[in-house]
This record gives C-alpha cells, structure tokens and sequence, in this order.
C-alpha cells in the first residue's frame, strides 16, 4: 500500500508541475487570422489534497 501511495504522490507532483506552468493552457476553438482571431483556451491552476487514513489519523503529504 506504501508503494501504490508513493506513486500516486509522484504522479500528482508530476501532473500538478505540468499544469503550473504558464503554458497549461488547452486551445479548444480558434478562428479568423491576425487582429481579428478568436482563440478559446481552457487553463488554470490547480490544488491537490492527497490523505490517507489509519485508524483515527489522517496524514496527509505533499
């Protein structure tokens, strides 16, 4: 179980590294060309609470 938590956390780091960085962004729509172009993206932040729980204790990690 220690195992499949530590690659789950390194996953994560990895996945929240990627998507960090300023060019997490996903185009999803573009149109026209020069000044008159319309581009939709999608992109953000994100935050990860990862936990795990023995008996009454909840640890989490980072």
């Amino acid at each position: 179980m220690h195992a499949f938590n530590l690659k789950a956390l390194a996953a994560a780091g990895l996945t929240s590294a990627w998507l960090a960085s300023p060019v997490a962004a996903i185009e999803i729509y573009q149109q026209g060309e020069g000044d008159n172009k319309a581009v939709v993206s999608i992109g953000g932040y994100v935050k990860m609470d990862i936990r795990h729980v023995n008996g009454d204790i909840a640890y989490q990690d980072y």
